[in-house]
């Protein structure tokens, strides 16, 4: 199975291990089955693509670092379409680039 490392999140295929400190290698918490949704942000990978980082998109679209933050590493509930819409805009991608269904996880 494939891992990557982008930032400070540890991806592979089916699951996204994000990392509590600073360093990827330092100590890290995998979700468990309670924590996955069947919903799955990747945007993340967007922005390695577009060699962007979450502060030259915040400044883009006037959204805060922190509210794209948590956006970025799927603590949040839900999201405006207008803020979907500006990501898209600004990262020239569709919404199924940064959204994802995870069937197995739902």
């Amino acid at each position: 199975m494939e891992t990557f490392i982008v930032g400070t999140a540890i991806y592979d295929r089916r699951k996204i291990i994000y990392v509590k400190h600073k360093n990827p290698l330092d100590l890290h918490k995998e979700m468990t089955d309670n924590d996955c949704m069947a919903i799955q942000v990747n945007l993340d990978m967007m922005l390695v693509r577009r060699k962007m980082t979450l502060t030259d998109l915040s400044e883009r679209i006037g959204i805060s670092v922190t509210n794209l933050s948590l956006l970025k590493t799927g603590k949040v509930k839900g999201m405006r379409f207008s803020t979907l819409d500006a990501i898209c805009r600004e990262l020239d991608c569709q919404p199924a680039d940064i959204l994802e269904h995870l069937p197995d996880y739902a």
